[in-house]
């Protein structure tokens, strides 16, 4: 009998909720006599939803609150801190008479790789396999590393590179991702899988409604007006289409605007980004209704990170348009097209006026979404559960 023991360890409410119920899926397909111990906040468990009885069941639930204040690169503080929070959730599995076979951390920074091996010394069996999910690696290229050694001892690199050491394996969530992992650290290789991204089959679109002006091309920016996601990009595109005169197109924001992005004049834009997030079922409306959804994210920022806009795209198969990044480069290598794609928004807006056209656009639409489609089977939790017993037994 498998004793597999899932920690959340940042989010006390909302944060990769959808990612989440995506992995614990993929797990219950790996493993579907497993008993799965789940430890996180109690209002992290409410928002996962389904998790009593439902596909992603739970067998025992460890309440413990988040502790989210962290950083990539910790310091020894941190690593005391993150060591007494993990060894204390391990100690009540333990109470429980639960003995686990397998250890999941659902995210990763230097303190917390380094706590889980303390943790593993200390509260867990020799034979039990650990792992921590990596939701994103940019800090292991670009992030600046400090001169005293003790410092430089708890980063997220030096962690990386302990893995084999401690006995750790890290989970990357893109092939692309693993592979340049890899390849940077090539004497850890053998500790870095890969399960990709998930996405949610508990959600779905809601029934389509017809639209006023349906006949306008609409895009949606989705989730956080942030400089990074390119803001002001999208508004600059919103701002072209209106000048042009005669653009039968129509731009909305879906999500909240931050203080560094409060500046922005919105007038191109039919929906606002507001002053809060919106809630799921808000953005489904949202992404119900819109033709393409705009993806314009920070090389630097995003190069090496999962995309859970992107899983939402593939799992609710609504195209994109913006710039192609790292992430859609690899989905579309493996899938074909599954957008329109330039490097300024001005290329941007004239290869746009082309879908102006319904004919054009209804066939050229419905191709991205063949592909996307072919995405959303690789990304199920029956295609995942294979894929995550391979690599949690390996």
């Amino acid at each position: 009998m498998r004793d597999v023991i899932l920690v959340e360890p940042w989010y006390a409410t909302t944060g990769h909720v959808t990612f989440n119920r995506a992995f614990l899926a993929a797990i219950r397909e790996a493993f579907p006599d497993a008993r799965i111990t789940l430890a996180c906040s109690v209002e992290y468990r409410s928002e996962l939803g389904g998790t009593q009885g439902g596909q992603n069941r739970i067998a025992h639930w460890i309440e413990a609150a988040a502790w989210p204040v962290s950083s990539t690169n910790g310091d020894f503080g941190e690593f005391w801190q993150r060591t007494r929070w993990l060894t204390g959730i391990l100690g009540r599995v333990r109470d429980r008479g639960i003995t686990p076979t397998h250890l999941i951390l659902l995210g990763s920074t230097g303190p917390i790789l380094l706590a889980a091996f303390a943790a593993k010394v200390f509260r867990l069996p020799r034979s039990c396999k650990t792992f921590a999910v990596l939701h994103g690696a940019a800090e292991l290229f670009h992030g600046w590393q400090p001169r005293n050694p003790l410092l430089r001892l708890f980063t997220f690199r030096t962690a990386i590179r302990l893995l084999p050491i401690m006995g750790i394996k890290a989970i990357a969530l893109e092939m692309f991702i693993a592979q340049k992992l890899r390849d940077r650290f090539p004497k850890q290789a053998e500790a870095i899988l890969c399960i990709p991204h998930g996405y949610d089959e508990t959600e779905s679109l809601p029934a389509s409604r017809p639209r006023a002006n349906a006949e306008r091309l609409r895009i949606l920016f989705l989730g956080q007006a942030t400089p990074q996601k390119g803001f002001a990009e999208f508004v600059q595109l919103a701002e072209l289409a209106r000048n042009s005169g005669n653009a039968q197109m129509e731009f909305r924001a879906a999500g909240a605007v931050r203080q560094d992005t409060r500046h922005i004049d919105q007038a191109a834009l039919s929906r606002h980004a507001g002053d809060r997030p919106l809630d799921r079922g808000e953005l489904f409306a949202e992404l119900s209704a819109a033709d393409l959804v705009f993806t314009w994210h920070s090389e630097q920022r995003y190069e090496l990170t999962p995309s859970g806009i992107l899983l939402d795209c593939i799992g609710l198969g609504v195209p994109l348009v913006g710039r192609r990044s790292h992430v859609v480069a690899a989905l579309e290598a493996k899938y074909g097209a599954c957008g329109l794609f330039a490097d300024d928004t001005e290329s941007l807006f004239s290869a746009l006026r082309q879908l102006e056209d319904l004919s054009t656009r209804v066939h050229q639409v419905s191709s991205w979404k063949g592909n996307l489609l072919k995405a959303r089977i690789d990304r199920s939790a029956q295609v995942l559960g294979a894929i995550a017993r391979r690599e949690l037994d390996s």
